[in-house]
């Protein structure tokens, strides 16, 4: 059997449950599978990870972290390991020799491996060549409500009454989709694939998703566990990055969740009670038996059991009623404490408030060096052609009422900005802003509502503050990246933006910018040292010169295409796009007109001063 090795980052976001990867076999055959969902992790060798507001908001117990394999020389450490098993997909193969296409079973095999399948026409005993591996096909079928299956080669080749070879070859005559061809060995019946594609890559004519499930557990050929779609299968390549949208959520570990992370159930389990009298009992109950973290912070830390009772009120509180917003509400309130006062080092949070720069004071309030933090981020579901679809059309990671979720622990490093709420009000009221955001929105937002969406998922993104810190957090991360060396798709952004004053709610205006590893070291500090007040003047400096001018302008300054996909104005690869992997809204929502103005409209910049 051939051993795979992927990085345990993957399975949280490229290449998670539903996924489709290629590898090559230890022979060289090329092999295409889809992962199949993740129940298997769940045993006595699974390593839990604790994060109390994540685990509540998602509905969990707990998450379990990726497995590892461990390969100590003639040992592999591999016993109640759980694998992360996976089915052979798409179910149709090709010769690369005789161009012939088929279904699995009509192709031969090797016992020791049987996802080598091999064509025994071209393989035959006596041949001087080797064996002539079959390769997966390039075109698969998938519908927006997440089904996935093989293209329905027979059907969309159209056989002539009476055809009984049914055998099919996948040739290409020329350059392009409008030269692969399918043809039947029998009935000469032929079709170009570019009838495949169609229009927005509909299968033409139109066929109605068969709900085909391949990376369920419970998946086989008659048993689905969904009976009707009401979305049209769509053409793809294999490959096509369309095929697989991750959806995850993360949170930070802030005070009091970061001291006590390793230990949270205890103090969960305590909050958890409502009587005050039964709470205190517990409590030195729990302080007396050695076996629970109670006993270390009062043994150990010497807090006394009064202290004890206000933190587990405390965890009591921020637990109640607890959203998206509410989370990273209390983020964004911690960290600015940061701005203000160095705060308490714990284990998994340290901050040291920073002067803010002269030039930049009328628009940043507070800036804070963080020196290390905690993020635990979990994969929830995932989505096909669409990232953006309703909650509903997303399919699970792991069967309906398990209580984790899989996820990863990173520790990292990272700059956190607060910016001044009364310079940003002002220039929000200014009607051009107004209209411009709404011009960059509208589109997508008609789009959204034309499928059956909920508005609500997305009303956060379209307003003119989440589009002003967006696109300058793009560019700070861009010049980050120049000036310390980090990668692009290493560094990551968390947005905090509320406009709306509500009951127990307050505006504010935040940014984290940060780095983080699944290492328990962390990073090397190199971003961090970036908040140094001498430092962020270049990196500001930087960042706002570089996205100034593109190279596409006027092309891309002046853009007025179609929104409808990414919601966004000025913006594109030269100037403020990023990898998918750090930014928190799929490369949507940008707009650097809203910093440095437009020749039509100079007065909308934010920073048109600076």
């Amino acid at each position: 059997m051939s051993i795979v090795k992927f990085r345990r980052s993957t399975f949280i976001t490229t290449s998670g449950a539903g996924s489709i990867i290629d590898f090559r076999t230890r022979n060289g055959a090329s092999v295409s599978v889809i992962i199949k969902s993740f129940d298997g992790w769940e045993n006595k060798r699974a390593k839990y990870i604790e994060e109390p507001r994540l685990a509540k908001l998602l509905g969990v117990e707990n998450f379990i972290e990726p497995p590892i394999y461990i390969d100590q020389g003639n040992f592999s450490s591999t016993v109640n390991v759980p694998k992360i098993e996976n089915a052979q997909f798409p179910r149709w193969l090709q010769c690369p020799r005789c161009r012939r296409i088929a279904h699995l079973r009509d192709w031969d095999f090797n016992d020791s491996e049987p996802m080598e399948k091999f064509c025994p026409e071209c393989s035959r005993p006596g041949r001087r060549s080797p064996k002539i591996y079959c390769i997966p096909v390039r075109f698969v079928a998938a519908c927006e409500n997440g089904h996935i299956d093989d293209f329905p080669w027979h059907s969309f080749v159209r056989h002539k009454p009476g055809c009984e070879s049914r055998k099919l070859r996948l040739l290409g005559r020329g350059m392009g989709i409008e030269s692969v061809y399918v043809s039947c060995d029998g009935c000469k019946s032929s079709r170009s694939l570019k009838d495949a594609i169609g229009k927005q890559g509909f299968l033409f004519p139109k066929i109605e998703c068969g709900c085909k499930s391949p990376w369920q557990k419970s998946f086989n050929n008659n048993n689905n566990q969904q009976l009707s779609c009401d979305k049209p299968l769509r053409t793809f390549q294999r490959g096509s990055s369309s095929l697989y949208f991750a959806h995850t959520k993360s949170a930070i570990s802030i005070p009091p969740w970061s001291e006590i992370n390793n230990s949270g159930k205890d103090f969960q389990m305590l909050a958890n009670i409502d009587n005050d009298e039964q709470r205190t009992k517990a409590i030195q109950l729990f302080s007396e038996m050695e076996d629970n973290s109670v006993y270390y912070y009062v043994k150990k830390r010497n807090y006394s059991l009064d202290s004890i009772k206000k933190l587990v009120l405390n965890i009591k509180s921020k637990m109640e009623n607890l959203d998206e917003e509410k989370i990273a509400s209390q983020e964004y309130f911690v960290l600015k404490d940061a701005c203000s006062e160095d705060v308490e080092n714990q284990e998994n949070f340290k901050a040291d408030a920073k002067i803010v720069p002269n030039n930049f004071r009328y628009f940043i309030e507070g800036l804070s060096k963080i020196k290390r933090l905690r993020e635990v981020k979990a994969l929830c579901s995932f989505s096909r052609i669409n990232p953006s679809v309703s909650s509903k059309n997303r399919k699970e990671v792991v069967s309906k009422g398990k209580s984790w979720l899989p996820a990863l622990e990173n520790f990292g490093e990272g700059i956190f900005i607060d910016f001044e709420t009364e310079h940003l009000k002002n220039w929000e009221k200014n009607k051009d802003v107004i209209a411009r955001v709404e011009k960059a929105t509208k589109a997508f937002r008609n789009a959204f509502l034309k499928d059956g969406k909920d508005l609500a998922e997305i009303d956060e993104y379209c307003t003119p503050r989440f589009f002003l810190i967006h696109t300058l957090s793009h560019l700070l991360i861009r010049a980050l990246s120049n000036i310390c060396g980090y990668s692009l798709s290493s560094i990551k952004e968390r947005i905090y933006s509320q406009t709306k004053i509500e009951k127990d709610k307050s505006i504010y205006a935040g940014l984290l910018i940060y780095t983080s590893s699944s290492d328990a070291d962390g990073t090397l500090g190199g971003l961090a040292a970036m908040a140094e007040p001498e430092n962020f003047v270049t990196l500001l400096q930087s960042a706002c010169e570089s996205g100034r001018w593109c190279s596409n302008d006027p092309l891309c300054i002046n853009r007025s295409t179609d929104t409808s996909l990414t919601g966004s104005l000025a913006s594109c690869h030269s100037c403020a796009l990023l990898p998918e992997t750090s930014c928190c809204a799929f490369n949507r929502f940008l707009d650097r007109g809203l910093l440095y103005g437009t020749e039509e409209m100079p007065n909308i910049g934010f920073l048109k001063n600076l």
